[in-house]
Parts: structure tokens; sequence; C-alpha cells
């Protein structure tokens, strides 16, 4: 396969999937996501909070994590609902023992408010900015585009290699 063609370990990838694709045909996504799981690979839903599926529905698929939308985080900072959703979406995570990342985090203040309300994992133009394939290539090893908040204001003042690898535990399921 792929991962053994290019000598990558499955558990280094993560698979990011929205909400929306896991409700098309949710029966379909079960089997292959299992089946993915069983490779070893982690799997997260994406833009979750904006999609149409129902939260009962999530504890049906073997996932490890969510990335919040980034327009939760973009508001985050000037808006109460904002703020109230990410914080549930937090706690929900939190209980089904699943990663969590905030996307879309480009300000201090955005970074700062994602911590306080308990989400340690950023993604966003802070952090790193969007990479060709090329940029990804030459600079995969020693850095993630995703960050563990908690460590940003020890390497926000660097410049070579701002964002630091995160160390996620994948849930069991």
């Amino acid at each position: 396969n792929a991962l053994a063609r290019h000598r990558v370990e499955p558990h280094r990838v993560s698979l990011e999937l929205t909400e929306t694709f896991l409700s098309e045909e949710p029966e379909l996504a079960k089997s292959t996501l299992h089946n993915l799981r069983a490779l070893g690979e982690k799997i997260e839903i994406d833009d979750f909070g904006v999609g149409y599926s129902s939260l009962a529905r999530l504890a049906d698929f073997p996932i490890d994590g969510v990335k919040i939308d980034r327009g939760f985080i973009t508001a985050l900072v000037n808006d109460d609902i904002a703020e109230a959703m990410v914080v549930a979406i937090v706690a929900l995570s939190t209980a089904m023992a699943l990663t969590v990342t905030a996307e879309g985090v480009e300000t201090s203040a955005q970074a700062e408010a994602v911590r306080r309300l308990g989400c340690h994992l950023g993604q966003g133009f802070l952090f790193a900015a969007a990479l060709t394939r090329d940029e990804a290539v030459a600079t995969i090893a020693p850095r993630s585009t995703t960050v563990n908040i908690d460590d940003w204001p020890t390497w926000a003042n660097r410049t070579a290699t701002p964002a630091t690898p995160s160390r996620n535990t994948p849930r069991g399921r």
C-alpha cells in the first residue's frame, strides 16, 4: 500500500473527514473507518460543529479527534455564543476521550482564548502558513502544523521553526 511504499508508519497519518461525509452514507463510512483504524491510522472530524450529523451519531464512529471549525475560532474573542460552542465541543470531546484541535487560530488573543477554554491543540497562520507539496516534503520531519497551544508562548518568538509537534494519544476504539 501507499504507506508501506513511502515508509510511513500508519499511526503518523491522521485522516480528516467532514461531518457531511459521515452523514451521507453512515454505514459505509463506519465500515471504512473501522478498516482504516485497523491499519493504525487516526481519524478526525474536520470543521466540527458546522455539519449535519447529530451528536448522538458521533459516538457511533471510530474517531480519534475533532477539529473545531475556524468560524467559531474567528468569532471567539468577541462572541459569547461562539465561546459557549467551543466550551461545549471541548467538554464533549473530553468526555469521549477525543483530541480537540482549534482550526484557524490567527491571533494570540484567539490562542489564549482557546487555551483558557480547555483546547490545547491549534492550527492556523499564527503557528504556520499553509505549505506547498515541496515545502511540506522539506519540512515535514522537523515540524507539524498542529501545535500544542500550551507550548505556544515558549516558541512564539522563534523564527526558524515556529511549530512544535503535538503529542496526541489516540483513543482506543
